[in-house]
């Protein structure tokens, strides 16, 4: 297998588990037929060093949609303006993304989110007063925003990518 189907196959990889936790329409959205072609215009060369520093990265113990995990960050060095992915699914960081509405659904998908958002609800409610609404709802919408990271790692966790570049390299 090239370096470039490894790349692909790592980016298939993802979207698979997208599609196991979230549904097939967002798995869909996550990695096009547009996308593997433009990992597929990659040199040899370049898309060794793409697969190379992200088995460094997970070896280091990075985890989540993380942008040290994608090949795309990495080809534009995280220059969104000049990043393909972003042109077709609008860039990351961008309200309204492709990017953020999957990471929204695959935290929001996990069994664990509704229960620890109650949780987190009840805590900002009773520690703050009204007075103080402004102040808490922003601490609130930190704390969701985290407890969202959190349960997108648990998905997209250390052992699921170690398991991912294993099956890639068999």
């Amino acid at each position: 297998m090239s370096y470039t189907e490894k790349l692909i196959a790592f980016m298939e990889g993802k979207k698979a588990e997208i599609i196991k936790v979230a549904g097939a329409e967002y798995g869909e959205l996550y990695f096009t037929e547009e996308d593997a072609m433009a990992l597929l215009s990659l040199s040899g060369r370049k898309a060794k060093e793409i697969y190379t520093y992200i088995q460094v990265k997970i070896a280091e113990g990075y985890i989540g949609l993380n942008q040290l995990l994608c090949p795309f960050c990495y080809i534009v060095d995280c220059g969104c303006s000049e990043c393909s992915y972003g042109k077709t699914h609008g860039k990351c960081a961008t309200e309204g993304s492709e990017y953020l509405r999957l990471f929204d659904i695959c935290a929001t998908k996990n069994p664990e989110y509704q229960e620890k958002l109650d949780r987190l609800n009840r805590a900002f409610t009773e520690s703050y007063n009204l007075r103080a609404l402004t102040n808490s709802q922003y601490r609130q919408h930190l704390a969701e925003k985290k407890l969202k990271e959190e349960l997108v790692c648990k998905i997209f966790s250390s052992e699921f990518y170690k398991n991912l570049i294993e099956e890639i390299e068999r």
